[in-house]
């Protein structure tokens, strides 16, 4: 599907990305230094943490080479926000996502994110899954969230989930 149009709000700040000289890896090097920046941005705003240990991710990473793969923004050498995915052949969907204030301060996920579409579309891929956009388990739309990925020409997809018992015991809820 081709990409759509990219909002004004989302070319400025790529724009600002560019103008702060945010730079962009794919090293997995880095995958200590953005697991810290994750960990603190998950904290700090939501009072949680990854999913997964760095220990972890690290493992799953060096088992899994073409599967996990990791874009960080960096300014002055330092990693300011990143994005771990995980990539099928048919889709590259983004697991983990942060930045730090200096990273939003200039607008590096823009840029990790414009990186991101570019490498699915270079590669052939048919998505870029920016992952979910709700709250309570699927019942609320974070509608901000949604904007957000949206402005950079995607849309969104509605996944209707069905449970099927195997047990034969009927578990209606």
């Amino acid at each position: 599907t081709p990409r759509g149009r990219i909002s004004e709000r989302r070319r400025r700040s790529l724009n600002k990305a560019r103008k702060n000289q945010i730079g962009l890896s794919g090293d997995m090097a880095l995958l200590g230094e953005f697991w810290q920046v994750l960990t603190e941005n998950l904290a700090r705003k939501h009072g949680t943490g990854p999913v997964h240990s760095l220990s972890e991710i690290t493992m799953l990473a060096e088992r899994f080479p073409d599967q996990i793969q990791i874009v960080c923004g960096t300014h002055q050498d330092q990693v300011v926000a990143g994005v771990l995915l995980f990539i099928t052949a048919t889709c590259i969907h983004t697991q983990y996502i942060a930045a730090n204030d200096i990273g939003y301060q200039f607008s590096a996920l823009d840029a990790v994110f414009d990186f991101c579409i570019t490498k699915a579309v270079s590669d052939g891929k048919r998505w870029l899954d920016f992952g979910i956009c709700n709250e309570q388990a699927g019942k609320v739309l974070n509608e901000g969230l949604y904007k957000f990925k949206t402005e950079f020409g995607g849309g969104g997809t509605v996944h209707e989930f069905f449970e099927i018992p195997l047990t034969g015991e009927e578990n209606v809820d």
